[in-house]
C-alpha cells in the first residue's frame, strides 16, 4: 500500500506544480528570453519542429541559470553550471503542452557575461539534409521599448510568413500596433495591412518563466516582399519580435531579427 501512496504521489507533483506556481516571484539575475522552445511539434507540410538548446559557461565560476523545473521544485541542483562546462537543456516551460512555444531564463547577474548560449530549430523529418536555423537567446538588454522596423521580408506564395510578438514581463495586457508596408526601390509606399495586436495573460500558464506571446501568420500583401513596423501601444512594455519566412518546399527557414540596438524614430511612419 505504501508503495501505491508514493507513486500518486509522484503522478499528483506536476498538478501540484501548476496549481502553486503563480505566487512565485521570479528568481532573482537577469531575464533572458528563449523564442522557440519546441520538442517535435508537427508543422506544415509534414515538418516536425524541435529546438536544440545548449548553454555554456565559458568562466571561471561556476553560474547559475535558472529554469522553471529547479526552481518550482525549490532544488537548484540542475541549474547550475560548473566553470568551462557545456551542458544540454530542454528549453520547454513545464507544461510541455503550452500555448507559448518559447520560455524566460534567469541567469544569475555576476556570471551571466560568461554564458553562451546555441538555440538551433530543426525539421526533425529532414535532419539529414540541414543542421537548422540558429536563433538568438535574447539578453534583457537587447529587450525592446520602442518600435521595431523589419524590412525585405518576403512574402511570395511559396514561403510561410509569421511575425512573433513577446511580452518578456507579461502585463496582464498588452497592445502592439502592426503596420505592413510594400518593399521596393523608391520612396515608402502606402500601407498595405494594419491591425491592433493584444497579448492578453489569462491566455498563458501564469508563470515567471512564459512569456506573454502572439504570432500573426496571415498578414498581407502576399507576393510582395515587404516592411513590418511593430510598435508597442502599452506604456512600459518591454518586449522582442522577430520574423520567420519558411520555404513550402524545402522547410528552410529564414529568420529576420531586430537590428542589436533600438530602433529610433520609426512612430512616424505611414499609418
Amino acid at each position: 500500500m505504501r508503495h501505491i501512496s508514493v507513486f500518486i504521489t509522484l503522478l499528483l507533483i506536476p498538478t501540484l506544480l501548476f496549481a502553486t506556481h503563480p505566487v512565485l516571484a521570479p528568481p532573482p539575475g537577469e531575464k533572458m528570453l528563449i523564442p522557440v522552445a519546441l520538442e517535435n511539434s508537427p508543422g506544415a507540410f509534414g515538418a516536425l519542429w524541435s529546438s536544440d538548446f545548449w548553454i555554456r559557461n565559458d568562466g571561471d565560476q561556476s553560474v547559475d541559470v535558472i529554469q522553471n523545473v529547479c526552481y518550482l521544485l525549490a532544488n537548484p541542483i540542475g541549474c547550475t553550471i560548473p566553470a568551462k562546462t557545456n551542458v544540454h537543456r530542454s528549453a520547454l516551460p513545464i507544461d510541455s503542452a503550452s500555448k507559448v512555444p518559447a520560455a524566460l531564463i534567469y541567469v544569475s547577474a555576476e556570471g551571466a557575461k560568461d554564458v553562451l548560449f546555441s538555440l538551433r530549430v530543426r525539421n526533425v523529418n529532414r535532419a539529414s539534409l540541414a543542421g537548422g536555423t540558429e536563433l538568438p537567446v535574447v539578453r534583457e538588454n537587447e529587450f525592446h521599448t520602442t518600435p521595431i522596423l523589419f524590412i525585405n521580408v518576403p512574402m511570395e506564395s511559396n514561403f510561410r510568413p509569421m511575425l512573433r510578438i513577446y511580452d518578456v514581463d507579461a502585463h496582464e495586457l498588452a497592445e502592439f500596433r502592426i503596420t505592413v508596408m510594400p518593399f521596393s526601390d523608391g520612396p515608402v509606399p502606402d500601407v498595405a495591412d494594419q491591425r491592433i495586436v493584444r497579448i492578453e495573460r489569462s491566455h498563458f500558464d501564469d508563470s515567471p518563466f512564459v512569456p506573454g506571446y502572439a504570432q500573426i501568420s496571415d498578414l498581407l500583401p502576399l507576393s510582395e516582399r515587404v516592411s513590418i513596423l511593430v510598435e508597442p501601444l502599452t506604456p512600459g512594455l518591454r518586449f522582442w519580435s522577430f520574423v520567420s519566412v519558411t520555404n513550402n518546399e524545402s522547410q528552410e527557414i529564414t529568420t529576420i531579427v531586430p537590428p542589436g540596438r533600438e530602433s529610433k524614430g520609426l512612430a512616424s511612419e505611414k499609418r
